[in-house]
């Protein structure tokens, strides 16, 4: 019995190796993305600090449970 291969299969199969590329790029080859975010979301606190939304003491409880938060 002879197998054929048709046009949807071969899209199918070439996401699929895209997608794979992409993974592999994603885990071997593109920069840690976590400090960034990291940045973003203390500067997030600070601003709210600036702004008076959190006082003093909550600012340093949310900063400190941040910095110990395992992402």
């Amino acid at each position: 019995m002879t197998f054929t291969y048709g046009p949807f299969f071969l899209i199918v199969f070439t996401l699929q190796q895209m997608f794979l590329l992409y993974a592999i790029y994603i885990i071997f080859f593109k920069p840690d993305g976590k400090k960034t975010i990291r940045e973003k979301i203390l500067n997030v606190l600070r601003n709210r600090f600036r702004r008076g939304e959190i006082d003093f003491g909550g600012y340093k409880k949310l900063e400190r449970d941040y910095k110990n938060l395992e992402i």
